[in-house]
């Protein structure tokens, strides 16, 4: 799950106005500890894979170069 799909999933889409006045969060200090967790560890898994499957230095570097891209432009 990724930290968008795990925010989607658990964002309530109603009101947040409570019965007794108020509000409540949309996202828990929780739940967004727990997106950056998965955050994370997407990070992690993407640099381990870049590193072994790697040719030499020069194609680590131009995947991290990719990825670095891809995140900058998967900005919403």
């Amino acid at each position: 799950m990724t930290p968008e799909e795990y925010i989607k999933a658990y964002t309530r889409g109603c009101s947040n106005e409570l019965v007794h006045g108020g509000y409540h969060e949309w996202l828990t200090t929780e739940n967004a500890l727990a997106a950056v967790e998965l955050a994370r560890k997407e990070t992690r898994d993407r640099l381990l894979y870049m590193l072994n499957t790697s040719i030499d230095n020069a194609h680590f570097f131009e995947q991290l170069d990719n990825y670095i891209d891809e995140l900058e432009n998967n900005k919403e």
